[in-house]
């Protein structure tokens, strides 16, 4: 899986356990690797075929995903803005604006 379509055709097809395309060399390919089976073209989709990811498919999004970078996780300082904000906005009903509520103390946080 080297190019970005693939890729992204693979992802997908992962996540919504189908992919419903015409047959092109991205497909063919996915097809002839073993990453993704093709069912042939479909009636209810007006010809187009119908794929669906493989065992070695999964494994390949699974290696691919691990390779990776990770996010740099999120310092003390945002984690508590970041709760302090969603406290603000599920938290119980006030007519203050965020910026006012925040000049108050934040009452209740």
């Amino acid at each position: 899986m080297n190019s970005k379509e693939r890729i992204e055709i693979m992802l997908h097809t992962s996540n919504n356990g189908r992919y419903v395309s015409d047959h092109n060399h991205d497909m063919a390919y996915l097809v002839e690797t073993g990453l993704l089976k093709d069912y042939g073209p479909q009636s209810l989709a007006a010809g187009a075929h119908y794929y669906v990811t493989t065992p070695k498919g999964r494994q390949a999004i699974s290696d691919w995903s691990a390779s990776q970078p990770k996010p740099p996780p999120i310092s003390k300082r945002k984690q508590r803005a970041k709760e302090r904000f969603n406290y603000w906005l599920n938290g119980p009903s006030c007519n203050w604006k965020f910026g006012q509520w925040l000049k108050l103390g934040a009452p209740g946080f």
